[in-house]
């Protein structure tokens, strides 16, 4: 959830890197970049996203670890269950932006990408 989460927030993954062997690297040796974020978000980004699984958000107690981080505070939980909840608008950071301006070329639908 970790992931998906930061990926919605930023418009990227987590340690991005434009090759393999840098984002692998990056997942292995690098802190995770979350800025402009409540201290809610980024600290439940932190604790999804631990290097080490057994310290990582839902580990011991499953989804209702998640479900009562401060994170979700307010949360409807039945509301969401039920999908009444109004999706907000799509956007794109302005970080996600630039590396699309800089390399068109991972852009699916252009005629260089692949895979």
């Amino acid at each position: 959830i970790g992931v998906v989460l930061y990926e919605m927030l930023f418009g990227l993954p987590p340690f991005y890197a434009d090759n393999k062997k840098k984002l692998f690297e990056n997942i292995l040796n690098e802190g995770l970049n979350v800025k402009g974020v409540s201290y809610e978000c980024k600290d439940f980004l932190e604790k999804c996203l631990c290097k080490d699984p057994k310290q990582r958000l839902g580990f011991k107690d499953g989804i209702q670890e998640l479900k009562g981080h401060p994170f979700f505070t307010g949360t409807d939980w039945q509301a969401v269950l039920a999908k009444r909840i109004e999706m907000p608008e799509p956007y794109l950071s302005e970080m996600a932006l630039n590396i699309i301006r800089e390399q068109p070329f991972l852009v699916s639908g252009h005629p260089s990408t692949t895979g």
